[in-house]
């Protein structure tokens, strides 16, 4: 269907029939074009991320934390929701809880998850919410902070330079205006003194 849309295209990837009971078991069977449906989008394709489940690798737990944080955000409306721009989607969600289930089968070692990182999102968390293992979306660092003034700062130099603009056309305006009038009086002026001599040459040939 050419107006599957969204829907269309989730629902290719509906049926997990091929798809194993476990993130850690065999995808290379799964594929989601040319399934059947009446608003079936014929050509869907899944992104797929592949993360070890011993990341003994890394020796900072934090990190470890972190990647796992990472990859639940991918689930999340908050944050996949900003992808749509690129033309991704939400995967259903059969396709989610089976990911989802997944990252829990990640190795932590990280005792008690002392390092586990949490979200704040659009509702400020009081207290926990400036955590040392919270992403906040409403926490900006410095350099964020400082583009943001010079933002404010250079919106506020667009509107002088609009006003001088149009003090400075004005001015060229009446400058303008000025010299006009001031060309007209030397011409009439010039026109007195010259109808002035003629005068007098009549009044010398006449005596």
């Amino acid at each position: 269907s050419k107006e599957a849309g969204v829907e269309g295209i989730q629902e290719a990837a509906k049926d997990l029939s091929d798809a194993p009971d476990s993130a850690d078991g065999d995808f290379s069977n799964v594929a989601f074009y040319n399934k059947p449906g009446r608003n079936t989008w014929p050509i869907s394709l899944v992104s797929y991320i592949y993360v070890r489940k011993n990341l003994g690798h890394m020796e900072n737990p934090a990190s470890r934390q972190l990647l796992k944080a990472f990859a639940k955000t991918l689930f999340d409306p908050e944050y996949i929701g900003l992808c749509e721009r690129y033309g991704l989607i939400p995967v259903p969600d059969d396709l989610r809880d089976l990911s989802l289930n997944g990252l829990e089968m990640i190795q932590m070692d990280d005792e008690n998850n002392a390092h586990e990182f949490s979200f704040e999102t659009v509702d400020t968390l009081p207290g926990t919410g400036q955590g040392d293992y919270v992403i906040s979306a409403r926490r900006e660092n410095f350099a964020l902070y400082e583009s943001d003034r010079l933002a404010d700062d250079v919106q506020e130099m667009k509107e002088t330079i609009n006003l001088l603009q149009l003090e400075l056309a004005a001015m060229r305006a009446s400058v303008a205006e000025s010299g006009s009038s001031g060309a007209m009086g030397m011409m009439k002026t010039s026109g007195t003194v010259v109808g002035l001599g003629a005068i007098l040459a009549v009044l010398l040939l006449g005596f």
